[in-house]
Order: C-alpha cells, then sequence, then structure tokens
C-alpha cells in the first residue's frame, strides 16, 4: 500500500472519530429538553461528563501507558461507545442518562487523547492530521443539527452508532498496519512517584492550564445547545457554530508550528486565557443568536492554538513520561 493511501486511512479514521463526537455532544443537551426533561435536570446529566472525564479518562490513560495497547483501547472503547449512544437514545431513566451520557463523553475523550498519541507514533506530521479533527467535528455538528430540525433524534444518533463502529474498525486497520512498521514505537511507561511530578515544572504548567481551558471548553461544548435555546435558536444555529468553531481551527493549526518557533507555551497559554474568558463573558451577556455564532472565531483560535502547543509542550519536553496525556 502507498503512502498515500496511507494517509487516506489516517485522515479518514481522524475525521470520523471526531465526527462522532460532534454528533452525540452539541445535540445532547436538545435532544433531553425535547425529550421532556426539566432544564435542571438537563443541566445535571450533561454535568456527568466533566464528573466522569476526571475519572475514566486518567485511569484508562494510565492503562495505555502501562500496556502500551494504545489502539486497541481505542477498539474497545469507540465499541463501548456505540452501545451507550443507542442506549442513550432509548432510556427513559434520567439516572440510566446521566451515566450513559458520562461514560460516553468520557470514552470520546478518552479516545481523543490515545488517537492524538497515535498521530504523533504515525510517519506522518501531527498537525497535517489533526486539521481532519477539526473538519470532521465541523460537518459533523451542522449536519447533525439540520438531520436534527429536518428528520428526528433517532436517526442522529442511529448515524453515530455506525460512524463510531467505522471508527473501531479504522483504527484497528491502523494498527495492523503498525505492526508492520520497523519505526512503531509502544508508550509503556513506568509508574512514578507524586514528588517527580510535583518537581517537574512544565507538567505542572500544561496541567493547570490544562484543567481551566480545555475542562471550561469542555463543559461549555455541553451546555451551549442550552444558551441558545435560551436566546431563541435552533438546532441548525447550533450545528452552525460548531461548523464555523471548528472550521476556523484549520488555519491555526496549520501556522502553529510557524507560531511555536517565534512564541513560548507560556505566552501562548496565557493569550488563550484570556480570551477564553473575553469570551466566555461575551456568551455571559446572553446576545441573540447571531451575535453567539460571530464570536466563534475567538473561541475557535484560542482553543486549537492552546491544544497544538500543549500538545507539542507535552512530547518535547517528555512529560509524557508521567502517564498518556489527559487534557
Amino acid at each position: 500500500m502507498k503512502r498515500i493511501h496511507f494517509y487516506l486511512i489516517y485522515a479518514l479514521t481522524v475525521l470520523l472519530t471526531y465526527a462522532a463526537q460532534g454528533v452525540f455532544g452539541p445535540i445532547a443537551a436538545t435532544f433531553l429538553l425535547d425529550k421532556g426533561l426539566s432544564s435542571e435536570m438537563s443541566s445535571t446529566i450533561l454535568a456527568a461528563a466533566p464528573l466522569f472525564i476526571i475519572v475514566l479518562v486518567p485511569s484508562i490513560g494510565k492503562l495505555a501507558s502501562r500496556t502500551g495497547m494504545i489502539g486497541k483501547l481505542c477498539e474497545i472503547e469507540l465499541v463501548f461507545a456505540a452501545v451507550c449512544n443507542v442506549l442513550f437514545l432509548f432510556t427513559p431513566s434520567a439516572i440510566l442518562l446521566f451515566v450513559l451520557y458520562g461514560v460516553t463523553v468520557s470514552l470520546l475523550q478518552s479516545v481523543f487523547t490515545l488517537l492524538d498519541i497515535i498521530m504523533l507514533q504515525s510517519q506522518f506530521r501531527y498537525d497535517s492530521l489533526r486539521i481532519w479533527a477539526s473538519l470532521g467535528y465541523a460537518v459533523a455538528a451542522q449536519s447533525a443539527g439540520v438531520l436534527y430540525d429536518k428528520v428526528s433524534y433517532a436517526a442522529v444518533y442511529g448515524l453515530n452508532f455506525f460512524v463510531l463502529l467505522a471508527s473501531a474498525f479504522l483504527i484497528k486497520t491502523i494498527q495492523k498496519y503498525d505492526r508492520t512498521n520497523p519505526k512503531r514505537r509502544v508508550v509503556n511507561q513506568k509508574s512514578c512517584s507524586l514528588r517527580d511530578i510535583v518537581k517537574n515544572k512544565t507538567y505542572l504548567q500544561v496541567l493547570f492550564f490544562s484543567f481551566f481551558i480545555m475542562g471550561i471548553f469542555v463543559s461549555q461544548e455541553a451546555f451551549s445547545p442550552m444558551l441558545f435555546r435560551e436566546v431563541g435558536g435552533t438546532a441548525a444555529q447550533v450545528g452552525l457554530y460548531q461548523l464555523l468553531l471548528t472550521l476556523f481551527e484549520i488555519p491555526i493549526f496549520l501556522a502553529a508550528d510557524h507560531i511555536l518557533r517565534r512564541v513560548s507555551w507560556l505566552w501562548i497559554a496565557a493569550v488563550c486565557s484570556f480570551f477564553s474568558t473575553a469570551t466566555y463573558f461575551w456568551y455571559a451577556l446572553l446576545p441573540e443568536p447571531g451575535l453567539l455564532i460571530a464570536a466563534f472565531w475567538v473561541k475557535g483560535a484560542s482553543f486549537s492554538l492552546f491544544l497544538f502547543a500543549s500538545v507539542d509542550k507535552g512530547i518535547h519536553n517528555k512529560t509524557i513520561k508521567y502517564g498518556l496525556p489527559t487534557y
């Protein structure tokens, strides 16, 4: 198989995996409200994501670090997420919805973390593959919003089931190729003491900024549909917002290497924190849907630049030896 064919397999894997989150995440709040749940109960269910992420993502990352079974874990997580995705559609119990939503989002976030490692270990540049994540998420979010408004929520989650299974199959294909690649590297790290972690300033810096920037971003992503509904928006407008936001990530990823060579990581983190704060302040003013959508470029730029810079910082400064990144 030619190099271009392998690149297309990697690109399609990244695109579909992030497309699954683009389908599941932005529509969840609207789905819960249309299901008849109150805003309070819907918010409680959406709050499950960060709670489960705190526990599941680092645990799976630690398991991957110890075993080196990155691809196999991704396959298992994607299949399990596909099942949870279908159960989430038909479950009438609020408690089960809370658990299923938290588990599904956590599994996808864990897959994204492991997929970053797969991309970094590939023969292709990280940024050349990561742009497909933005494209996949963008198109899926917009398509899911339109499909939800024009057809039904069952069609949205049914489609996502097959997207998740296709992603698992493609990752299995990548791992089959990797086993024939003499340059393949397995991440299999020994455990370290808490003292070692505390002494590593780079790791603590990445952890500190990731906690606030990435954590709030993931939470806001879940609640943004409720914000749009509060100001009179529709599911299609939520999808359009996610489409523009993630499309704007692409030029940032392409320019990231150039920026990182000239600006320190700490400055990037500080600037991204400032613009993220300004964006959320704008949201708090509850502008009309069109003005909410207009803020996409600030959030897209700050998030994507921080993500790329953090991954680069973690890898090149060997903070990965404390376990796979679990931002």
